[in-house]
């Protein structure tokens, strides 16, 4: 997929929407499977627009979904866990 940035070099908001959908929808899995498909650390802090070590502070505080260890030195989370944490968080108005 060809991403891209704004500015500051993040992925714009329709970037970032049609990058979410990919995973699950663009997937040859089942949606149910799809969502059950590992990203790394990396993947999980771009989907929900943080950097890793944010990612990292939130999970290890209990903020965010727990991963999956898949040995001594990797972890994983699940899509859809990170995917329906993004979705419960609170929606932030902010006047223009």
């Amino acid at each position: 997929m060809d991403t891209k940035l704004d500015d500051n070099g993040l992925m714009t908001p329709t970037t970032r929407r049609r990058f979410r959908a990919a995973l699950v929808a663009g997937s040859t899995l089942p949606a149910q499977l799809a969502c059950e498909r590992l990203v790394s650390e990396t993947e999980a802090a771009a989907l929900v627009s943080l950097s890793r070590s944010s990612w990292r502070r939130m999970w290890q505080a209990g903020g965010a979904p727990a991963p999956v260890r898949l040995s001594p030195n990797r972890m994983a989370w699940r899509l859809g866990g990170v995917l329906d944490w993004a979705a419960e968080r609170p929606v932030v108005d902010v006047a223009p």
